[in-house]
C-alpha cells in the first residue's frame, strides 16, 4: 500500500487530501497485455471522493504503462458517477468486451 497525504485547494479553501493505492494480486488482460490491478482511493476532507481500479503493465525495458481504469465518484458515501468501461477496454465496434462488474473482470 502506498499513501500520499497533503492538502488541496477547492473552492478557495484548503482541505486534507489522501490518496491510497493498493496493489492487488489480480491480473487483467488489456489488449492482450497482462496488467496488475491497483485499487486507488481518493479521500478529500476525510470523505471518499473517488475510487477506481487502475491497470498497469511493465514492458521489457522497465517502463510502466497505465492502460486504463474503472473510476467511480462518491458523494455522501454513495456512487454518483462511474464509467462502466474505459474506452481503452472497448472492442473494435465500441461495445463492451465484457458485461460483468469491474471487479469480476479482473479474475
Amino acid at each position: 500500500m502506498l499513501v500520499f497525504e497533503g492538502s488541496t485547494f477547492e473552492d478557495g479553501a484548503s482541505i486534507s487530501h489522501r490518496l491510497v493505492s493498493t496493489v492487488t494480486d489480480l491480473v487483467k488482460p488489456v489488449a492482450g497485455v497482462r496488467n496488475v490491478v491497483v485499487w486507488e482511493q481518493d479521500w478529500r476532507g476525510g470523505t471518499l471522493a473517488e475510487a477506481e481500479l487502475a491497470f498497469f503493465a511493465q514492458d521489457n525495458e522497465g517502463n510502466v504503462w497505465h492502460l486504463g481504469e474503472y473510476p467511480a465518484e462518491y458523494e455522501d458515501g454513495k456512487i454518483v458517477a462511474s464509467s462502466r468501461l474505459d474506452p481503452r477496454h472497448r472492442g473494435s465496434e465500441g461495445r463492451d468486451r465484457d458485461d460483468r462488474p469491474p471487479a469480476a473482470r479482473c479474475r
